[in-house]
């Protein structure tokens, strides 16, 4: 009897192990953007995101009404998500020269996680597997000069 009382125990300790360590492919990570000045979410906001490094095209997906899009699934077990807004300013600090900031999937699996908002004060609390990412429109002057050539 004490054998399959001891039995049952090493059962049960292994299947609780087994969904402690669940991959993260159990989570379906979304993405919450959100205008960081007035904290009104983005509609139809494009997106690309990549995993790991920003290398090929990436996945372009869109927010609902609601500014959320779920994140595609990732190839194996990536450590990061990198995010590109297209048309939209990003809120968190420019650093220039540096490489592309990505955003922890443990994080963002076990809690959520927020992007550094400097465009204004709306701070929403992520929940676990969302990442909210705070942008704003751009400005009319923005981007004159990226055009502009260089002299010869």
């Amino acid at each position: 009897m004490q054998h399959l009382l001891g039995f049952a125990l090493i059962a049960a300790s292994a299947v609780a192990q087994q969904a402690a360590a669940a991959p993260a492919e159990d989570i379906h990570f979304r993405l919450h953007l959100v205008n960081g000045r007035t904290g009104v979410p983005i509609r139809d906001g494009h997106v690309r995101v990549w995993y790991d490094e920003p290398i090929g095209p990436g996945y372009v997906i869109a927010t609902d009404q609601q500014g959320i899009a779920l994140l595609p699934q990732p190839p194996g077990e990536p450590l990061r998500v990198l995010i590109e807004i297209d048309g939209l300013v990003d809120c968190r600090r420019p650093q220039r020269n540096a490489a592309p900031e990505g955003f922890n999937l443990k994080s963002l699996a076990a809690t959520g996680v927020a992007a550094d908002n400097s465009c204004g004060g709306t701070l929403l609390r992520p929940h676990r597997g969302e990442l909210v990412y705070y942008v704003r429109p751009s400005r009319w002057y923005e981007g004159i000069n990226s055009n502009a050539r260089e002299p010869n």
